[in-house]
């Protein structure tokens, strides 16, 4: 199965590599790829202590965000940020907070060994729905403190059903703590022999609550919206906006005004 799973990682990189020629988020993900190791040589992690803290993507990042400037405001580690996806490095790559950003390399036994060789991180934080089996065991391997944050689980997860590959089961054995955004997804947990889980809420709470405590000027917002209603749509895909436009044409409400943040 394992040999399965690196399969479908290899079909996936090549699956993005003839998209790439159509696509400009697949051509940032593969020379992200690419220049990884590349770019890796030229930072210092053998003099340093790091905390690696890995992302999907952008939403990803948002929820991990309150810890990771909580750790930096202590200024004793210094921050690596990983990233699958281009939505999230292409944003966050000059995040002020992170010493090094970096795409994640595809999952792999070498990959795995060749990133805490250079890295050689004192904690692993992953964020939300990231279980990379290779790299979730090299750091269990290593002693490595290894953590899940704003996690979620439903009864249909992967991991709770009879077909999943037994190797697969195992990472979530691998971590040393996982804390979860609800009760639901601890007891869930339990029931199924996973019991080092704590329920600590959802880090997006922490993040809307540091937002509002923010003095943010949006002189181009304030201008736009002044004594209108304001309709807000956020990571809003094309049908959203497709349904949005057809609301507003129709109603042709008086000062009515939309704003909208795409996904894409």
């Amino acid at each position: 199965m394992k040999f399965f799973y690196t399969f479908i990682l290899k079909l996936y990189y090549l699956t993005v590599y003839i998209f790439s020629f159509f696509s400009k988020k697949a051509k940032n993900w593969i020379v992200g790829q690419n220049n990884i190791w590349k770019d890796l040589e030229k930072k210092s992690f053998k003099n340093h202590d790091w905390i690696w803290f890995h992302c999907a993507s952008l939403g990803e990042f948002e929820q991990g965000r309150p810890l990771i400037e909580l750790v930096a405001k202590e200024k004793k580690y210094k921050i690596l940020i990983s990233f699958f996806s281009p939505s999230g490095f292409e944003i966050r790559k000059h995040y002020q907070f992170a010493h090094c950003v970096s795409y994640l390399p595809l999952d792999s036994p070498q990959n795995a060994k060749k990133w805490f060789d250079i890295i050689a991180p004192k904690m692993v934080i992953f964020v939300r729905y990231e279980f990379w089996y290779f790299y979730l065991k090299e750091a269990h391997g290593r002693n490595i403190p290894l953590y899940l944050i704003s996690s979620s689980f439903r009864e249909n997860h992967l991991f709770f059903r009879n077909y999943c590959p037994s190797f697969y089961k195992e990472i979530l054995l691998f971590y040393n703590k996982i804390f979860t955004i609800d009760d639901h997804s601890k007891d869930l947990l339990n029931s199924h022999k996973i019991d080092k889980v704590i329920q600590a809420g959802d880090t997006r709470a922490d993040r809307v609550v540091a937002l509002l405590n923010e003095d943010i000027i949006l002189n181009k917002i304030d201008i736009f919206t002044k004594n209108s209603i304001v309709f807000i749509a956020g990571s809003t895909w094309g049908k959203d906006e497709d349904l949005i436009a057809q609301f507003y044409y129709k109603n042709n409400i008086k000062d009515f005004k939309i704003i909208i943040a795409p996904h894409e």
